[in-house]
């Protein structure tokens, strides 16, 4: 259960759970002296851009609402988007990649809206692709910040002081949840096995971006599948995964755990009616290929929507 009050606050990242940018007022740029000029007669151009040079060309944005739905069920966790600007720095496109369906929907429908400041090679304006993380947290004025360090040393964010076993018990005390954050390379056992030690002291509801925690075992939150880089399966052998045409409003989300070879261990149906087949289905999956975290096979979760 999480506590009584708690508010949720989406963060906008760029980067997965490592870089944050601030949620308050958007981020303020100068304008460019001369707009660049837009040559139709060329091919059209659109250019990779670091996540964190893409979030400084951000003039315009809102922040995510949290769906009513959503924060009923105390869900959480990081959505990472695809987004492409076009020449007059509006945003294009949005490919979802990985996170609670309903809650990137609420990402998309947001981001769809942000502004960018228009980008040039060469005189010539084009557009850019960049990828984008919002973390949707359940916090409140008690929750714990923590930084993880690559050996499995927990600290407070901003501060070079270790924290204790007895220090941490005191924060779980004080708070049934914590926003960890680590080390970019920290092996999957060393976070595993700090996390677990939280949990052992108390703690009900760790937050890691793109890692979630369930029942004594950590998972790695991967993209969904159909997206590029996305766990490879038939989505043809699930049933209704394929989405009709016209209304998908009656759609059922499940979360689908695996095993570090690949094999679905857990099915859980997180909204929507029930569908046995295509609950069976998903118990009996097994993919193509493991989820990889620096290259080690590890247990993943993701979610799957079925109409």
């Amino acid at each position: 259960m999480l506590k009584h009050g708690l508010k949720l606050a989406p963060l906008i990242g760029v980067a997965a759970g490592t870089i944050l940018v601030s949620n308050g007022a958007a981020v303020s740029v100068s304008s460019p002296t001369q707009e660049p000029t837009v040559q139709r007669s060329e091919p059209r151009r659109v250019v990779p851009m670091h996540p964190s040079l893409a979030a400084a060309r951000i003039t315009r944005r809102s922040e995510p609402v949290y769906p009513g739905s959503v924060q009923a069920a105390g869900i959480s966790g990081a959505v990472l988007l695809d987004v492409t600007v076009d020449e007059n720095g509006a945003v294009e496109a949005i490919q979802p990649l990985a996170g609670y369906p309903e809650l990137l929907d609420a990402a998309a429908s947001t981001v769809r809206n942000w502004r960018y400041l228009p980008f040039s090679q060469d005189g010539v304006a084009v557009a850019f692709k960049a990828t984008l993380v919002v973390n949707f947290l359940l916090t409140d004025e008690e929750t714990p910040s923590l930084w993880l360090s690559g050996d499995g040393v927990f600290y407070r964010q901003g501060s070079k002081k270790a924290l204790t076993r007895k220090d941490l018990g005191r924060l779980v005390q004080k708070s049934p949840t914590a926003v960890i954050s680590h080390y970019p390379d920290i092996s999957f056992a060393t976070l595993e096995n700090s996390v677990r030690e939280l949990s052992e002291l108390g703690l009900q509801h760790p937050q890691i971006s793109f890692f979630t925690f369930d029942d004594g075992k950590l998972y790695q939150v991967s993209r969904n599948p159909g997206v590029p880089e996305g766990p490879v399966i038939s989505l043809n052998d699930i049933p209704g995964a394929t989405p009709p045409d016209g209304d998908h409003s009656a759609s059922t989300i499940f979360q689908v755990f695996v095993s570090a070879e690949g094999q679905a261990t857990k099915v859980l149906r997180m909204t929507g009616p029930p569908r046995v087949e295509t609950e069976e289905a998903l118990k009996a999956l097994r993919l193509e290929r493991p989820v990889r975290w620096r290259n080690e096979a590890v247990p993943a979760t993701f979610y799957v929507r079925v109409y």
